[in-house]
């Protein structure tokens, strides 16, 4: 499964809704992160909460789940012991002309900023 099956919320933090298979059903969920800026660029969030339906579960565990149940791509890494998600900028531009890291992020000040990178030639060539 992909991504597009999941909305992606922010507000005070980032909400990830969506639907996981147990059992056989799908069962409605909201998980709850903090996002951070990390010093080398990237972003990691960190598992706060989860709503699963009816259900009782610790964020670890519904966090392995949506990671066996999705197919990742190889910039986003999930360590659902710790629960944290990693989004290693770096490797998601690899395929792009320009560099992008993020500074600093903070959800409840309506704060989110990066640094872009961009090769000079690449750049004049576009603007000529």
């Amino acid at each position: 499964e992909d991504f597009s099956a999941y909305d992606i919320v922010l507000s005070n933090n980032l909400e990830i809704h969506g639907q996981l298979e147990i059992f056989s059903f799908d069962v409605p969920f909201t998980l709850y992160f903090s996002p951070y800026a990390l010093e080398n660029g990237n972003i990691q969030l960190r598992g706060e909460a989860v709503e699963l339906a009816n259900f009782s579960l610790p964020v670890s565990g519904v966090m392995s789940l949506l990671a066996r149940q999705l197919e990742l791509p190889e910039f986003i890494a999930v360590d659902s012991n710790r629960q944290i998600i990693e989004i290693y900028l770096i490797e998601l531009m690899e395929d792009y002309s320009f560099d992008l890291a993020v500074t600093q992020i903070n959800l409840e000040e309506d704060i989110i900023e990066f640094n872009l990178g961009m090769d000079r030639e690449m750049l004049t060539n576009q603007l000529d």
